[in-house]
Order: structure tokens, then C-alpha cells, then sequence
């Protein structure tokens, strides 16, 4: 998500709304003051208005109706009278005045605040009679709906039934869809509440990944029926249309955006359904049950409709959705992150040979095949249609399977259920289930090509035990006192530490945060020095790393390269934790999401919190204040991680991080290691007055299951030593020791 998005999302959230908001869909506030409405029909002087205009494309034209299209608008102008049901903000519900049902394009789907705000500073009745006088209408004669979605990309689909000399009974049905962005399903949770002074957020207990701020997508439907129907029987409509068009997302595998749910529509969506007003004497139908053809009329032309909508809108043809992200992404399986975690089941030597042939795995028919099953799978056991007794051994089942689908080998099924053991024998939760996935796609692509097979079946074995056996390492966390802007000295002081913990049998070591340059070092330094990755300085500590054959997760200051700026205003520098494998190598990083405003001024926000693959574990990033609230935790668990890493500078007290790693541990089930720091940061005199901050009583810790299972505190340069077992995650030994001057 671009700054621009983040600001439009950020501001049409804080405004006092009548209505959900969407990038699709935004309607006014009622605390506007109220336009006086007129009846009288305005003259366009662009020619553009109804009935004379030559610049309309005419679409359809029926005795009952109209049906034309002209730039950002559609209309369907009514030759008879008829009876109206629509969720239109102003002149809404049922109605049989209306002369004009009216879908308009109403701003761009991203960051158009010009029109946003035009929207925004309305009344709905005021709003009505903007769009009524653009068109030269009566406002009130009309029914309204809006979306960002493009009027071009309209689609139509029409339904008749005959039989014998009888007259058809015709449905039409025209429709514009989005759901890119603002899916959901129905009873998703929501931090939304209607008041008398507009919507207002409630905000504790709940949690939102960054998935859930792009709130683009609606779908707006327009049902229209030639025969004369009763009033109850267009509610009963109502009901065969909001289905059909759940089914379209439903065939489509339209995931929420909201929850682990297939979505049944959006946020937003609106419809209206007419019909004409019987004559006297005249028939009307007064059933719209599916059982008849009036219901299954509009429940196929509805389906269709929306389904060809989002082709058009989305790109969201049904064979565009064979992709095992589409069937398992509602799971946490991403694009992003598909081949990183792949990676870690698969030797060196065919990583490359992956990561160079992504739809070899995302997109081959069987292998999807097995992903659709498997969500299918997993949601019955969330719905508790299937007993969670044989949850372990099912889901293995499938798992296999998706190997098989990948090797095209189905004598080797048995095989490859012997191998999926691990990392999710017991398999508790989702996210093992599509861990298991991912290891059997890798169990698979290395049995798929037997001639480039490195290892045969037995060393296969061998080398899946060896993972089996990798478990348990020794962290140490480096909890110690670095001076502000003594980038050399704090330096000499990570370099002695590191080769302390390397000696005393560490496997990974921790540091705390802006450990090289101190935390406020642009008090004493300012932020001309920071430069690309690596500097100088890291450069020092990766070639220790390589000698000492550790991995380090160093906390220090960035400046982004050329490739990963954003087109941004805002500074290109970051608080960055990168990892540096045991060849010194940096092979990822994260940049810290929750600076804070005046002491971290000079640093840019981070997009989303990082996942990096280190001996064979799914290691999830976090700097400080990112753990104070929930979702960027959740959003590591949900996207696999085995365990947490954050560093961090934190002092206790007011402001202090409280219970946020022991609440975080709980939340995601994960244990969260956190590399704080001791001592006095002296800060120099600003206004003749020097201030120091006291972190001589920070502690350092390993939380889980809502508790820690190891801290430190240590007035003096220290280190934590912690043994750790993540198969049985838990804790096997700790001891701290100060560092030999």
C-alpha cells in the first residue's frame, strides 16, 4: 500500500460517515446541512442531458425501458411506472414514483481525494441533487447508486422464458463489480459503529493486518423485470439476488479480505430491482421464489451478470483463479512468501531452480487441484462438519496427495506420507496445515525430475531427519549499553560481544536496537552518515559473522537503495533489524512500522513486518514499539513464522512495553525473543539542559504462552545465553554473564 493510499484510507475513515466507506462506494454524511430539492428539470449546456442528447450511447430499448451509457454514468430511464426496490441512500426502499435508475462511477478506485471530497462535503440529499443536475433529471425521480468501478466495463445479461403463446417473461440484469480489495463475508468482524453524529471506530481487542486497509471494491446490481410484480414477491428478489451473487464470488473462490472465510459479496454493495405497476385487471406475478422461473431468471442472469463484471473490472475469468494462492491465501499462503518457505525443505542446489520456475508450482492444474481440496478440507473441520480426531492424519492425507499431484507419481502416495512428519506432525492449527502443504510440494518438485535428483530416496530420508534433528539452538542476546553516535566504539564493543557468545556456543545472536549507532544519535550526530547497506560498519560485523560462523541479527540505521524507493516525499532512510547468515551474507531485513514521531523523525515507516528463512525456521521480524499492538505479530503467525525476533530500546515504566511481548507470545502461539538494551543514554544539552535516558532496568526476554521464560537485567554489558528447543518449543537452559572487558 503507497502513502497515498495509506492518507485517503487514513481520512475517509476519520470523517464522520452515515454509511461504510470503500474505495468503491463512498455515500454523505447526514450532518451536512440539507439542499432545497426542486422538481423541475435543469438543461445541460453541454448537451449531455437525457432525452435530446446525441452523445449517449443507447444500450437497450424495451416498451418498459431504456437502458443508455455516457462517460461516468448509467441510466435507465423508466417509460412506464414501476415499482422500485433499492438500497439508494436518498429515495431508497421501496418506491413507485421513480422515473430514473441511475449506477455512476463517482471517483477513482485509488486515492482520488478531489472526488472524494466532493462526495464527502454532501448531505445524501444534496449529493442526489448534484448528480441529478449533471444529468439534467429530477432528483427525485431517482434512485442512486455509486462506485469507483469504470461504466464502460458494464456488464449485461438477460434471461427469457416462453412457453406456448404466452407472453416471456424477460429479466435483464446489468452489473459493475470490484472485489479486490473490500471482499468480506457476511458477519465478519468490523470496528464499525453507526451513532447519531456519524460512524465512529471501536478499537479494543481488535486486530487488522495491513491486508485489511485497501477497502476497494463494490458490486452494484440493477435488476429489471418486463411483467408486473407484487410487492413481496420483489423482497423474495431481493433475497434470489444477494445469493446469486454470492454464488458468482463463491465459483469464483473470492476470499475475505477480512477473515479466513470465502467472502459472500462486499462492504458496500447496492441493487435495485423494478418491475412494472400492474394496469387494472392486468396479471402480476406474486411469488419470486426460486422454485419458479421468475426466481431462477434472475438468479442465473444475476450470477452471470456479477461474473462478467469482474472479468472485465478485476480480470477474475474462473481460469485465472486455478492458482494455489487463490485457494489457500484465506490461510495465510501468499506470493511472497510461497518460495522463501518453500526453500527451506528444498537442498541449495534446487532452490534456484524453484525460485526461477514459480508457476511450476502455483499454477499446475493438479497441484491446485490438491490446494482446493485441502481448503475444502480445512473448512470443515473449522465448521466442525468433520471431527477433529482425524484432523492430523486427514490433513497429512491431502498433503500427500499435492506431492503426488506435483511428481505425478501416485505409486509414491505412501512414501510420501511416511516423509510428512514435520514441522507439523501434530498439526493444531491452519497454519501447520499449509506448512505441511509447502513441504510436500517440495517433497514432490525433488522426486518430479529423477535424473537431476541429487539425493535418492534413503539419503532423501537422511537428509529429512537431519531437519528433523536441527531444532534447537543457542541464542544469545546481546543486552548491552551503546553510546550515542560513537558509531566505532559501539562497534568494538558488538564485535567483542559477539565473539563472547560465538565462544561460548551460540548459534544466532541478537542485538538491541540502533545497536551500532545508539538510539537518539541524531542528537549528537545528525543522519548525513547513514548510507545504503552494507556500511562500513556492518560490513565489519558480516565478516565476523562469516569467520565465527553465527548468524546475527543486527539492529542499525539504513538508507534505501535506488531500487527500494517508493517515489516517496518522505525520507528514504529506515530503523532497520537485518539478518546476516553464517557466510555473511544479509539475507533479510525489516524495517521498523511503528517509529516513533520526534525521536525516530529521521526514519520512514516499514510496509509490513518481514519473514526470513534461517536454519530451517520461518523467523518473523519485529523492531520495539511493532510489538506494543497485535496485528503485526498476527500478521507474522498468519504468514507462518515459527518464531519472533525483535529488537528493541525500550525503558520500562509509563511508556513502557508492559505486558506487550507476554500478550503477543499468547496471541500468536509463538515464542517472541526480544533483544533489549541497559545503561544511561546522556543525551547532549539542548536549551543548557542535559538529559539522560535510564534504561538500567530494561529487561531483555524470551516469551511464550503469555509468560517469559527467560528475561535479564543488567545494569552492566551483559549477554543472555538461552538454549531452545522448536520442536517442542520450550525452553532447555539460560544463563547471563557480564562481558570480559
Amino acid at each position: 500500500m503507497t502513502s497515498s493510499q495509506r492518507l485517503l484510507t487514513a481520512l475517509l475513515f476519520s470523517l464522520p460517515l452515515s454509511l461504510p466507506l470503500s474505495g468503491c462506494t463512498v455515500m454523505p454524511s447526514e450532518d451536512v446541512p440539507q439542499l432545497s430539492t426542486h422538481s423541475s428539470t435543469s438543461t445541460n449546456t453541454n448537451n449531455t442531458q437525457t432525452g435530446t442528447q446525441t452523445n449517449w450511447t443507447e444500450l437497450q430499448s424495451t416498451p418498459q425501458f431504456s437502458a443508455q451509457r455516457h462517460g461516468r454514468f448509467f441510466l435507465i430511464t423508466l417509460n412506464t411506472p414501476h415499482r422500485v426496490i433499492s438500497t439508494s441512500a436518498y429515495n431508497g426502499g421501496e418506491q413507485t414514483h421513480l422515473n430514473y435508475l441511475v449506477n455512476h462511477q463517482s471517483m477513482e478506485a485509488r486515492a482520488d481525494m478531489r472526488w472524494v471530497n466532493r462526495v464527502l462535503s454532501h448531505s445524501k440529499q444534496q449529493y442526489q441533487q448534484l448528480i441529478a443536475n449533471e444529468l439534467g433529471l429530477n432528483a427525485e425521480q431517482m434512485a442512486l447508486m455509486g462506485t469507483a468501478a469504470n461504466m464502460q466495463l458494464l456488464a449485461h445479461q438477460q434471461e427469457v422464458f416462453q412457453v406456448d403463446d404466452a407472453d416471456a417473461l424477460i429479466v435483464d440484469v446489468y452489473a459493475t463489480a470490484g472485489v479486490r480489495g473490500n471482499a468480506m463475508r457476511a458477519g465478519d468482524s468490523t470496528s464499525w459503529y453507526e451513532t447519531p453524529t456519524g460512524n465512529k471506530k471501536y478499537t479494543p481487542n481488535q486486530i487488522q493486518t495491513p491486508q485489511k486497509n485497501d477497502m476497494n471494491g463494490t458490486i452494484n446490481i440493477m435488476v429489471l423485470i418486463n411483467q408486473p410484480v407484487a410487492s413481496g414477491a420483489m423482497n423474495k428478489l431481493q433475497i434470489i439476488t444477494t445469493e446469486a451473487k454470492s454464488d458468482a464470488l463463491n465459483e469464483l473462490a473470492i476470499s475475505s479480505r477480512y477473515s479466513r472465510h470465502l467472502a459472500t459479496g462486499t462492504g458496500t454493495d447496492q441493487m435495485i430491482i423494478a418491475s412494472p405497476i400492474a394496469t387494472d385487471g392486468e396479471f402480476m406475478l406474486e411469488s419470486g421464489s426460486g422454485h419458479l422461473k421468475l426466481g431462477e431468471l434472475v438468479g442465473t442472469a444475476v450470477r452471470q451478470a456479477v461474473k462478467q463484471a469482474l472479468v472485465w473490472q478485476n480480470g477474475l475469468p474462473a481460469a485465472e483463479q486455478a492458482s494455489i494462492y487463490t485457494a489457500l491465501g484465506r490461510f495465510g499462503l501468499t506470493e511472497a512468501n510461497f518460495i522463501t518457505r518453500l526453500s527451506a525443505y528444498l537442498p541449495e542446489s534446487e532452490q534456484q531452480q524453484a525460485n526461477n520456475n514459480p508457476y511450476a508450482f502455483s499454477h499446475e492444474n493438479r497441484v491446485v487441484a490438491a490446494a482446493y481440496a485441502l481448503a475444502s478440507v480445512l473448512d470443515r473441520f473449522h465448521y466442525q462438519t468433520l471431527t477433529p480426531h482425524i484432523q492430523a492424519e486427514t490433513l497429512r492425507d491431502f498433503a500427500a496427495q499435492a506431492a503426488v499431484a506435483l511428481s505425478g507419481k501416485s505409486d509414491r502416495y505412501g512414501n510420501y506420507w511416511q516423509q510428512l512428519q514435520t514441522p507439523a506432525a501434530n498439526l493444531k492449527n491452519e497454519a501447520d496445515a499449509i506448512e505441511l502443504f509447502i513441504q510436500a510440494l517440495a517433497i514432490g518438485w525433488l522426486d518430479k525430475w529423477p535424473d537431476h535428483l541429487l539425493l535418492q530416496d534413503k539419503e532423501l530420508v537422511q537428509d529429512q531427519a537431519l531437519i528433523n534433528s536441527d531444532h534447537k539452538k543457542t541464542i544469545a542476546l546481546l543486552h548491552i549499553n551503546p553510546q550515542l553516535g560513537d558509531l566505532d566504539g559501539n562497534t568494538a564493543l558488538l564485535k567483542q560481544a559477539i565473539m563472547q557468545a560465538a565462544h561460548a556456543g551460540a548459534d544466532w545472536i541478537l542485538t538491541p536496537e540502533l545497536a551500532i549507532s545508539g538510539y537518539r544519535f541524531t542528537l549528537a550526530i545528525g543522519d548525513d552518515w547513514i548510507q545504503p547497506a552494507p556500511d562500513r560498519w556492518t560490513a565489519e560485523l558480516q565478516q565476523l559473522a562469516d569467520e565465527l560462523d553465527v548468524v546475527l541479527f543486527l539492529s542499525h540505521a539504513e538508507k534505501a537503495s535506488d531500487s527500494d524507493k517508493n517515489n516517496s516525499s518522505q525520507t528514504n532512510k529506515y530503523n532497520t533489524l537485518f539478518v546476516i547468515n553464517r557466510d555473511g551474507r544479509i539475507i533479510g531485513k525489516h524495517h521498523k512500522i511503528q517509529t516513533i514521531p520526534v525521536s525516530e523523525a529521521w526514519s520512514s515507516k516499514g510496509e509490513q513486518p518481514q519473514l526470513v528463512t534461517v536454519d530451517q525456521q520461518q523467523v518473523g521480524l519485529l523492531i520495539c514499539a511493532d510489538a506494543y499492538r497485535p496485528q503485526h505479530a498476527q500478521a507474522l503467525q498468519q504468514a507462518g513464522a515459527d518464531l519472533i525476533i525483535s529488537s528493541a530500546n525500550w525503558a520500562p515504566g509509563e511508556y513502557g512495553p508492559g505486558d506487550s511481548w507476554r500478550d503477543r507470545s499468547a496471541e500468536t502461539g509463538l515464542p517472541v525473543f526480544v533483544n533489549n538494551r541497559t545503561g544511561l543514554e546522556v543525551r547532549p544539552a539542548v536549551d543548557g539542559k542535559v538529559s539522560q535516558f535510564d534504561l538500567r532496568q530494561a529487561i531483555s526476554a524470551v516469551a511464550y504462552q503469555g509468560e517469559h521464560k527467560a528475561e535479564h537485567q543488567s545494569q552492566n554489558n551483559s549477554l543472555l545465553l538461552v538454549e531452545w528447543d522448536f520442536a517442542q518449543q520450550q525452553l532447555i537452559s539460560q544463563k547471563s554473564f557480564e562481558l570480559q572487558q
